[in-house]
């Protein structure tokens, strides 16, 4: 319905999720998400190739069998996206998202993988010939790098205090306390551990400066080509809508065309 409503501009993003609590508030066990999104995604593939969707030997979906009134514009199906596993994404052929400036070894691996996927039958995403690959980013423009920095490590602080506490099976605002991610019974949240040992500058999860910095970093990240689509996480933490309105007005002004010259001159940009 959606990719009616949009004229085809659907585009699907498939993910298991990253913290326990918002499989929990389903009823779901966390431990079941891998399983959970692998069988979903084949159910859908499967109803957009037939037109009827079918629980039929699922593990853990029962309901009645339904044929779908629409097909979607987009043939065979609207492109899928895969966010942080360049493994799932590399091996279904998805467009791909990483939340970081993306290392070439991982843009390597996710083009050996999808090459080799393009010669197995039941490809993924085989109308997608010229997959996107999305580097995801917190962003902050301010009049100053200071300024910057301050209000992202202030925000990010928070961001990553609100994926602690919703990785545990209390809901997070019944919590009297951050949990404890180290304790012999805390539940395992990779993420969240990489996110509390980590400097998010030096990471490159987090983005700070003024906008003539913040220009030249996404110029030079252009002219890598390792990405070619970029996304912004914005608003992210406790950003206030003037800094979030900041940012995204020096970014449409000033980064985006300086990102288009590059596409321009060398078309790796999207």
């Amino acid at each position: 319905m959606v990719d009616l409503l949009s004229h085809g501009r659907l585009e699907l993003g498939i993910g298991k999720g990253i913290t326990s609590f918002e499989h929990l508030m389903f009823g779901h066990a966390p431990e079941e998400a891998a399983e959970r999104t692998k069988e979903m995604l084949a159910m859908l593939l499967k109803a957009w190739a037939t037109g009827v969707i079918s629980s039929e030997g699922s593990t853990y979906y029962d309901f009645l069998e339904m044929r779908l009134p629409w097909k979607p514009i987009q043939h065979p199906y609207p492109p899928l996206w895969t966010a942080g596993n360049v493994e799932t994404a590399g091996r279904g052929g998805h467009n791909f998202i990483f939340p970081a400036a993306i290392p070439s070894e991982v843009r390597a691996r996710y083009d050996e993988l999808r090459a080799a996927s393009r010669e197995q039958p039941g490809h993924q995403n085989p109308h997608v010939t010229a997959p996107w690959i999305g580097q995801s980013q917190a962003l902050v423009i301010a009049d100053t790098d200071e300024e910057a920095e301050a209000i992202g490590r202030r925000a990010w602080g928070c961001y990553v205090e609100s994926v602690i506490r919703a990785r545990g099976v209390i809901a997070p605002h019944k919590q009297e306390s951050l949990p404890d991610l180290e304790a012999p019974d805390a539940v395992a949240n990779p993420l969240a551990k990489v996110f509390l040992a980590v400097d998010p500058l030096e990471a490159g999860v987090l983005v700070t400066g003024t906008v003539e910095r913040v220009r030249d970093y996404y110029v030079e990240q252009a002219r890598r080509g390792a990405a070619n689509y970029f996304i912004l996480s914005i608003p992210f933490g406790d950003m206030t809508r003037e800094e979030r309105d900041h940012t995204l007005e020096a970014f449409v002004a000033e980064v985006i065309p300086a990102i288009r010259e590059v596409e321009t001159a060398a078309g790796v940009v999207g």
